[in-house]
């Protein structure tokens, strides 16, 4: 257990929106909250001791918020303007950052709707701005159709906004290829480490969406920063539930008050994290009567003891809890929980190595010994399992069945194994988007498997340290597998998208006569509109639209003339004329 000192002045600030940044686009950077002996305060809020200043020709608005890991938060700089700025980092009043930023003007935005019904193509109409909302009126179709209809368009903007505007500033475009006409989970490969270091990206990747191009989000989950290839990686993987049928859809990020949509219950179809404090006997586990890894029969042999797994809270790949498989004290045993038999499968688990002594390893589908007549008990011939079985190699992963070194070498704290057969290959991958990512083939041809179950077994071996060993397992995930499936990231795109924002009809009661090139102005509560030509006769009329009231009423003036028909003008408001 860490006894964490207070927050210190070993703080570290990283990130690109120390150095750099976009006039009006908040740039992200990273503060690490350490305590003197360099230890992350993961167990504490530090936000109130960080502080952000920000000088030069404007003012800029800062602000420092707690991210979805512990120890870490995400502090947002929004730079008013183009130019030179000087960047001060400081913990209760001791600096850990001074630097210069270098500020370019904003980038040129389309504004996208993806759940929004644009209006059709006009031109020569009016457009004004009322309480952050834009209406336009009249105008003409390119084949020169007259038009008397109004629109708003409500930016969905809120006093929080209006300083930190709560938009999608970029996006890809993602292409599928081969895809099937039924639902299926696709994996992305991303290079999230680059994304937040340029400040596009939130530190937790929770502004990620995945939409349709009706603007439905599809259900995604990005590997956590605990993975080895989880969020802050050059090789994140996020994993997307693709509809049928969809050979594209669009990747929208860089929303910095965005919360995670990560839901992996909506996306695998098998997963598991512990989450609860009750036995995983109680959730849908069974303790198994297998016999032992080698088959050999044992005097007095116990198929284990359930008190030998449970929940903890000591470490995590998700959430706050993990499974802890158990031989210190205690027997261990084999738990596995069954599930429909897939043939084409992915099947990734993360596992806690704390390098211990024992066996623990996990797999697809294990199943018990054959017993043969005058003969010692035999394994199924195609048992699969990967993990730690140190009467095989100490010091490397291994694999089954014969148990087999894989090459890997082993390393304190958390790794992936991710499983894939494709009825022709079946493959490991060590580590998958990690720094130290391997793969080794178990099978090939004939020899592929099933999986009708996930197996996870904890047990002490012959030799092995009478303490025994623990180890930890979470974020369990099993989904279909088809090799010929993939997907394809296109360029990065400047945009601005803000899903509640949308265009509606108004004023459609007793709205002025068709026409174009004419003018509006605001002033107080109303729109006026003068003007305007249509089939080469030009208006002289002027009309009042209440924005509050949303109606039209035709302003009667108390003196006219035909000189005062005209279009392609302009019109201003001074004050009360």
């Amino acid at each position: 257990m860490i006894n964490w000192g207070n927050i210190s002045d070993v703080s570290v600030a990283e990130g690109s929106g120390l150095t750099a940044g976009e006039a009006g686009v908040e740039a992200m950077f990273l503060v690490h909250a350490n305590d003197e002996n360099g230890n992350l305060r993961e167990h504490a809020n530090d936000a109130a001791h960080i502080t952000v200043a920000v000088t030069g020709d404007s003012p800029a608005a800062t602000r420092v918020e707690p991210s979805k890991v512990a120890g870490i938060y995400n502090a947002y700089i929004m730079y008013p303007e183009a130019g030179e700025y000087h960047v001060s980092v400081m913990v209760d009043g001791e600096s850990i950052y001074e630097g210069s930023a270098m500020v370019h003007d904003m980038q040129v935005r389309p504004v996208t709707g993806l759940n929004v019904d644009f209006p059709e193509a006009r031109f020569e109409h009016s457009m004004v701005s009322y309480d952050d909302e834009l209406y336009i009126f009249g105008g003409a179709r390119p084949d020169k159709t007259y038009l008397d209809s109004m629109l708003k368009y409500d930016a969905a903007l809120s006093e929080h906004m209006h300083e930190y505007p709560a938009v999608f500033s970029y996006r890809r475009k993602i292409e599928v290829k081969n895809m099937v006409d039924a639902d299926f989970t696709v994996e992305l490969m991303l290079n999230t480490h680059e994304m937040i270091e340029a400040g596009k990206l939130k530190g937790d990747c929770a502004d990620l969406r995945m939409f349709n191009t009706d603007g439905a989000a599809l259900s995604m989950w990005v590997e956590p920063a605990m993975s080895p290839g989880g969020c802050g990686s050059e090789k994140t993987t996020v994993w997307i539930r693709v509809p049928g049928g969809m050979d594209w859809f669009w990747m929208y990020y860089g929303n910095k008050d965005a919360e995670s949509m990560s839901d992996p219950n909506a996306v695998f179809d098998f997963f598991e994290d512990f989450e609860y404090e009750g036995s995983p006997l109680e959730m849908g586990w069974q303790l198994s009567d297998a016999s032992t890894d080698t088959c050999t029969t044992e005097d007095g042999f116990n198929p284990g003891d359930a008190a030998s797994f449970t929940t903890s809270t000591v470490s995590s790949v998700t959430g706050k809890r993990s499974l802890r498989a158990d031989t210190m004290e205690k027997v261990g045993g084999s738990l596995f929980k069954d599930m429909p038999t897939m043939g084409k499968f992915t099947m990734k688990v993360f596992m806690y190595d704390m390098l211990c002594h024992g066996a623990h390893w996990v797999s697809p589908d294990f199943q018990v010994c054959q017993p043969m007549a005058d003969m010692k008990t035999m394994l199924p011939s195609l048992n699969t399992g990967v993990g730690v079985y140190t009467a095989s190699s100490e010091d490397h992963y291994c694999a089954l069945y014969p148990w087999k070194t894989t090459g890997v070498e082993r390393e304190v704290g958390w790794h992936s194994f991710t499983m894939r057969d494709d009825d022709e290959h079946l493959t490991v991958t060590y580590d998958d988007g990690g720094e130290s990512e391997a793969s080794f083939e178990l099978r090939s041809d004939d020899m592929t498997t099933d999986i009708s179950k996930v197996f996870i077994r904890a047990a002490r071996l012959p030799g092995d340290d009478p303490a025994g060993s623990s180890a930890l397992w979470d974020s369990i995930i099993v989904t279909p597998y088809n090799p010929d499936i993939s997907v394809a990231s296109h360029e990065e795109e400047y945009v601005v998208y803000n899903p509640e924002a949308k265009w509606e009809a108004v004023g459609t009661s007793s709205p002025p006569p068709a026409r174009q090139a004419h003018t509006a102005v605001v002033y107080d509560d109303a729109m006026y509109v003068f003007g305007g030509e249509r089939s080469a006769y030009e208006y002289s009329d002027v009309w009042k639209y209440d924005f509050e009231a949303d109606q039209w009423a035709f302003q009667a003036p108390v003196n006219s003339s035909a000189e005062l028909g005209r279009h392609d003008h302009s019109a201003v408001v001074y004050n009360d004329a």
